[in-house]
């Protein structure tokens, strides 16, 4: 069981490396061709508008064909995502290789991690931890992963810049791609070594049939749902406020320091931003017992709280509080994450969670379509600092949607069964040590 969770956890910590490695450069490199925000915002919104659109009909093709094989599939098309970036200026061309993005992208989607849990399951044996504490060992591999390949991003350039001096042919930001080709190559022979798959599951069914099913057994679940409702059209809103901070934050801060040999700083700030996602989440759970696991407090507040840091960002003008605002901003989205999917899944039926999850995804994806096509309009005409402060404001009206009365009186009702759980286990407590 050790070698299974060795195995797919560094291939997971190698796909996490590669996206470390473009993600904390890749609009810096856009700027660099000379593309204005409005053009990077319309990168984005196609990127994200093919992961949207190919994420449902690839999960059914995983489950019909193979997931090591939709995921290579993936594999080789980021490939071809990384030799673009190297070759194309043109806003048209660069457009075709973020269309390919989110197509891989997609191909990648919660692929490996379905056979992973598969694998597990067939080769459980006495004494291996559950699939909860299996994941998180995984996970942790690509959280080690994504951290190295972000620190190494900003420094790549500078280590190689004299692979740009005088060389029409790499850019400065471009030497990160041209080191990545070798690396995804490799990468691709190791998935089809370690990773393997046997009796895959043919179905007759068409990739659409997949998507019907999915789409249809969802649109019975919210119409049923209130709580479900409200929960969709916050993840709805939550992506199209915090696309944003993923589309701008490059070019403000590169305007901030203005010096193209503190690329270092972009990749050291964009790991320290899941590091600081994962403190939130940490501190999420003694934060919910404070408030007697009564959700609503807890996400009113941090909501208000979001949604103002937001607005302070749009005014930073130094280095330091660059940094920390936008720290903080990932620090409190952290804590709302295990509440809202607490919520999230104590309202849905147990044999349609994949599916409702798979929804939820899609739903956060269309709100970033809509946030980066707005965020670049908005940012090109009338500055990026406005763009940051229609994010708070959606955030902040997004927020009240936590008054709903079926979501007070669930978030009621939650605290009130977590509250007689615990003290049945109290009372249990004496009568188990009389016992013994």
């Amino acid at each position: 069981m050790k070698n299974l969770i060795m195995k797919f956890g560094l291939i997971q910590a190698g796909v996490a490396a590669i996206g470390g490695v473009i993600a904390p450069i890749m609009y810096l490199m856009f700027m660099d061709k000379g593309l204005g925000l409005l053009e990077m915002g319309l990168l984005l919104a196609a990127s994200t508008l093919f992961v949207v659109i190919f994420e449902i009909p690839f999960g059914s093709l995983a489950d019909s064909y193979g997931r090591k094989k939709t995921f290579l599939i993936g594999e080789f098309l980021l490939l071809l995502v990384i030799i673009g970036f190297t070759v194309v200026d043109s806003f048209e061309g660069l457009l075709l290789i973020m269309a390919l993005n989110g197509i891989s992208s997609a191909l990648f989607s919660g692929t490996l991690d379905a056979l992973f849990v598969e694998r597990f399951n067939a080769e459980k044996e006495s004494g291996s931890p559950n699939i909860m504490e299996a994941q998180a060992q995984v996970t942790s591999f690509q959280m080690l992963g994504l951290a190295l390949g972000a620190v190494v991003a900003g420094f790549l350039p500078i280590w190689f810049e004299f692979m740009s001096a005088g060389n029409d042919f790499i850019d400065f930001y471009e030497v990160n791609f041209v080191l990545l080709i070798p690396i995804v190559i490799f990468h691709i022979f190791m998935t089809i070594k370690f990773i393997d798959e046997s009796n895959v599951k043919r179905t007759n069914k068409s990739i659409f049939d997949g998507i019907s099913e999915v789409l249809g057994e969802a649109g019975k679940q919210v119409a049923s749902s209130p709580i479900l409702k409200i929960l969709f059209i916050l993840d709805f809103m939550g992506g199209a406020a915090f696309i944003s901070l993923e589309q701008l934050w490059q070019p403000m801060l590169s305007e901030i320091i203005d010096d193209k040999g503190s690329s270092w700083i972009f990749g050291l700030i964009f790991a320290a931003n899941f590091i600081c996602l994962a403190i939130g989440q940490v501190l999420s759970i003694p934060l919910s017992k404070l408030f007697k696991n009564n959700y609503v407090p807890l996400l009113v507040i941090c909501g208000f709280i979001i949604g103002g840091l937001f607005v302070v960002f749009s005014i930073q003008e130094s280095l330091t509080g660059f940094i920390c605002i936008y720290l903080l901003l990932f620090m409190f989205s952290g804590v709302t994450v295990a509440p809202v999917l607490a919520m999230f899944h104590e309202n849905v039926e147990e044999e349609s969670r994949s599916t409702m999850l798979s929804v939820k995804s899609l739903v956060a994806q269309a709100g970033a379509f809509s946030g980066a096509l707005t965020a670049g309009f908005v940012a090109d005409k009338f500055g990026m600092p406005t763009a940051w402060l229609i994010a708070g404001g959606v955030v902040i009206a997004s927020t009240f949607l936590y008054f709903a009365p079926s979501i007070i009186s669930f978030s009621k009702q939650h605290a009130k069964k977590q509250l007689d759980e615990q003290n049945e286990l109290n009372d249990e407590a004496p009568v188990n040590q009389q016992a013994g």
